[in-house]
């Protein structure tokens, strides 16, 4: 198992709750690893291969990390709420699902060709300096763009290829000074036959795309990218808020796309903004305050923003929220069912869609068993069903063999001793979010 492999895993066993009352994440990360070590993670692997699945689908407890998330993305009452033609404030707790509902809404406005998905992660594009400004936003969110400019002319090579020379200078220019590297490593690295799916994340960001290009089709963009990049003259210190509003003329004549869907996530995910939904609520303000300006335009805020920062949101912008939709993302029992049976059925390659199939006749149910037994989180049902394996795993050794009803009763009663050790009840019930299982 790689070390991010194992960063990924330890890091999950450490409870977001826990983690969010600390709001020490980052720093945590490297200490989990270095105390975790000792504890052997091969029991995924036995599971693994006694089942026969191609990978692990429980593996990734923060979806921006999961590179095949868009095999088992689970539909939610709450994203439509995302897709209409107004800015949009989606609420839900830590680990509760607003990435994934993030990333899901920007893969269907691409199927759906009915907006262009711009995701603006701000600890990413921007930081988090007093005093937070819209045009400091502007500069985080101009390098959002040219990274989604660039992805977008990488999935559909035609926008690029179809362009006249001098349109596609001006593309360049639009993107060029604003990605991570320079425009000829990531021309290189597709050269070398990496899969377009993967190149998000050598950009510092997340997007599931809905089709992949060909290699041919790739290496002719490749060859077209490189002879317009050595034409044009860099110019990074440029920045002004006249680049982000050419990039946005460029954007809907090059793709067709008039809608731009501005999605922001990852509003916690810098230290002096997790779990401290005062200082989400001043990051976040100069983008609400800017909202109805962008909405004139067909510019559509779309936030994902943690739960415990409604009501601040709430009392400072009651005026400006009237004009917002807003939603909560929660999770019944039935709907983290789904969520880990259609993983399975990923993992499994089509063939099953439970655990099942794997389990005694004396087991039935196992998902929503499960389901029931979790706080009602994402983040909770694959911990819990992680567990659950790495039990079985642990008895059987590297014999096969059916997951019994002690592999699961384990499971149970660790997880009700990490929950009640948390306080995970009293903290999710401040921040009410708790649902009806369905």
């Amino acid at each position: 198992m790689s070390l991010c492999s194992f960063q990924q895993r330890a890091y999950g066993r450490i409870h977001p709750v826990f983690l969010e009352t600390l709001s020490i994440k980052k720093v945590l990360l490297k200490t989990v690893c270095e105390i975790c070590i000792m504890i052997s993670w091969s029991e995924s692997e036995r599971w693994l291969q006694n089942l026969g699945w191609s990978s692990d689908p429980f593996e990734h407890f923060e979806a921006s990390s999961d590179p095949r998330l868009g095999e088992y993305l689970v539909g939610h009452q709450a994203f439509p709420a995302a897709w209409n033609q107004a800015p949009a404030l989606i609420f839900a707790p830590h680990g509760g699902g607003k990435t994934a509902a993030c990333l899901f809404t920007a893969r269907q406005a691409w199927v759906e060709r009915r907006a262009f998905p711009l995701i603006y992660l701000p600890a990413v594009h921007s930081e988090f300096r007093r005093p937070i400004t819209l045009e400091r936003h502007l500069e985080g969110i101009t390098r959002a763009a040219a990274i989604a400019l660039f992805l977008t002319l990488v999935i559909r090579p035609a926008y690029f290829l179809g362009a006249q020379p001098s349109e596609q200078q001006a593309l360049v220019g639009a993107f060029a000074d604003f990605l991570p590297a320079e425009l000829e490593y990531y021309v290189e690295w597709l050269r070398g036959g990496e899969s377009p799916a993967v190149l998000p994340a050598h950009l510092g960001t997340s997007y599931l795309f809905p089709e992949i290009p060909s290699p041919a089709q790739v290496l002719i963009l490749c060859d077209a990218l490189a002879v317009a990049a050595k034409k044009y003259k860099s110019n990074p210190s440029s920045f002004s808020v006249g680049r982000f509003d050419t990039q946005v003329s460029l954007i809907r004549s090059t793709t067709g796309q008039f809608v731009i869907d501005l999605l922001v996530d990852g509003i916690d995910g810098a230290p002096e903004t997790f779990g401290e939904s005062a200082s989400q609520m001043e990051w976040l303000a100069p983008l609400i305050e800017q909202a109805p300006r962008w909405g004139a335009e067909q510019i559509y805020l779309k936030a994902f923003v943690p739960i415990n920062t409604r009501a601040t949101l709430r009392e400072r912008f009651k005026k400006t929220l009237a004009e917002f939709g807003e939603t909560e993302i929660t999770w019944t029992t039935d709907k983290l069912a789904e969520l880990l049976r259609q993983r399975i059925y990923a993992a499994s390659g089509g063939q099953v869609n439970s655990l099942d199939a794997y389990a005694s006749p004396d087991l039935a149910n196992i998902e929503t068993r499960i389901a029931e037994s979790v706080v009602p989180l994402p983040r909770e049902a694959l911990l819990l069903t992680s567990r659950v394996l790495d039990n079985y795993a642990a008895r059987v050794g590297d014999a096969p063999g059916s997951i019994e009803p002690p592999d699961v009763e384990r499971a149970l009663d660790w997880y009700k001793e990490d929950r009640e050790w948390v306080g995970a009840d009293r903290a999710l019930s401040d921040s009410d979010v708790l649902v009806t299982a369905g």
